[in-house]
């Protein structure tokens, strides 16, 4: 062991070139672990973050407005106690029906939130101004409540009413008429303003009543927890097709009428993304490791060309060739281990492992260079250096 220090200390520049190239890999490998970590917790942030949304669609996928949803299908997914309706969440759902008042036509428009009708959302100009203690909360109940355009207020107040007189005819001979009245919630500035609101149970209870049918014409959902991405496609096959552009001028696809577009392209991106770094990182650290050897390989042949006549002294004495090989690699491995150590320390020698793994393999080359000098017969050895 004295011999390997005194030897290390009198080339000092030589071992501290080992040394570095120890840090060197050790921080190169600290850095690819540290990279790997940090796209799995990016991953895993947009995985967590990500909104998955779905749309019931017709078979092509082009349209989802204006279809004919049966109760039968989007009660699967108001219900939360349904497997469907267990998987999703922020359901909005949307039925219309045209209504007439005053000789002028106007929509009556069934939805559980604002969102489900696009002319309502702000980026499209639409402004609305609830009444005092009202707000969007009231599409969630069943309250015979409206929000109208500020253009219908203003013929309401002429006619000196404060609520919207409703009337439906009966669709069928064995229903009855529909009359009542539906007190306003607030009103709206916007493009359209033929439609009246109300919320999508108290739509339901009025549909039912004059049996027009409570179909709806748009139906749109997120996903509630993205791990179960899977099962949402699997349990929404029961029902719907997947959205699929050959099918146009179809009725019918199989036993579905219907398609559930998932948008799940920025999940999918973000996987995408991930199995490239992941796969970048991996033949990062192969070719690492491999250059490990190749290194140790090296450096066991500098040695040999470097310190070919010390070598063959020693076997001259009589030192065994395996005392002569364990001084010459102690002497190499202290350097590049004492490099690793003092380059992953920044890390905290994450990954052990792997920083390991490095020392092995670049063992294993400087072991092959080595042997295969000290396999040579020691005359030919002598010869060589002539």
């Amino acid at each position: 062991m004295g011999y390997v220090w005194k030897h290390i200390f009198r080339k000092p520049l030589a071992a501290l070139a080992v040394l570095c190239f120890g840090a060197v890999i050790a921080l190169t490998l600290c850095g690819l672990k540290k990279a790997q970590a940090e796209a799995l917790v990016q991953y895993h942030e947009v995985f967590r973050n990500v909104k998955v949304d779905c749309r019931v669609t017709n078979l092509t996928g082009s349209q989802s407005d204006n279809l004919h949803i049966f109760p039968a299908l989007y009660s699967q997914f108001l219900d939360s106690g349904t497997p469907l309706g267990a998987l999703v969440e922020n359901v909005q759902i949307k039925g219309t029906t045209d209504i007439t008042w005053n000789g002028e036509t106007y929509t009556l428009v069934g939805l559980n939130a604002t969102q489900a009708d696009r002319n309502l959302l702000p980026e499209n100009g639409c402004t609305i101004f609830w009444n005092e203690g009202l707000g969007e909360w009231i599409f969630s109940g069943d309250e015979a409540v409206c929000l109208v355009s500020v253009e219908l207020e203003k013929e309401l107040k002429k006619a000196e009413l404060e609520a919207f007189p409703l009337h439906l005819e009966a669709g069928i001979p064995q229903f009855q008429d529909y009359d009542g009245e539906l007190v306003l919630a607030g009103t709206y500035q916007g493009s359209n303003n033929r439609c009246i609101y109300c919320p999508w149970d108290s739509y339901v209870a009025m549909a039912k009543t004059v049996g027009s049918g409570d179909e709806a014409d748009s139906l749109s959902a997120t996903l509630r927890d993205n791990n179960q991405l899977t099962q949402l496609r699997e349990e929404a096959s029961r029902y719907l097709a997947q959205p699929d552009p050959n099918a146009a001028g179809l009725d019918m696809v199989g036993e579905y009428y219907l398609a559930l577009d998932i948008n799940d392209y920025q999940l999918t991106q973000a996987k995408t993304n991930l199995e490239n770094s992941m796969t970048v990182i991996q033949i990062g650290t192969a070719l690492v490791l491999t250059l490990s050897a190749g290194a140790g390989a090296f450096v066991g042949f500098l040695i040999i060309r470097n310190r070919k006549r010390e070598i063959i002294l020693m076997r001259i004495v009589g030192t065994r060739d395996g005392r002569i090989f364990g001084s010459f690699a102690l002497e190499q491995l202290l350097c590049v281990v004492l490099g690793v150590v003092l380059g992953g320390a920044a890390f905290l020698w994450q990954p052990l492992g792997q920083l390991l793994l490095f020392v092995v393999i670049y063992a294993l080359g400087l072991t092959l260079a080595l042997l295969v000098f000290l396999r040579k017969n020691l005359m030919a050895t002598i010869k060589e250096d002539e």
